[in-house]
């Protein structure tokens, strides 16, 4: 069984996130915080998606749709 997670965190985001640079450690962290993860042994996977439900990671703007009224005359 392969575990595969879709758009997973980079190593520098996880590290940024939980303050740790060893995997161990980031999954020891990440188990107090209540996030789900994979560790792999010398790799810890957290899917993008699960990071920001839990406001892991910093928001990012949503892509604006509309008409920008300030530059209708």
């Amino acid at each position: 069984m392969n575990p595969s997670i879709e758009d997973p965190l980079s190593a520098a985001e996880l590290a940024e996130v939980t303050g740790k640079r060893r995997a161990p450690s980031q999954a020891a962290v990440l188990a107090r915080m209540g996030v789900p993860f994979i560790f792999l042994g010398r790799a810890v996977r957290v899917s993008r998606a699960i990071a920001q439900a839990h406001a892991l990671l910093p928001d990012t703007p949503q892509a604006v749709t509309g008409v920008d009224f300030s530059r209708v005359r």
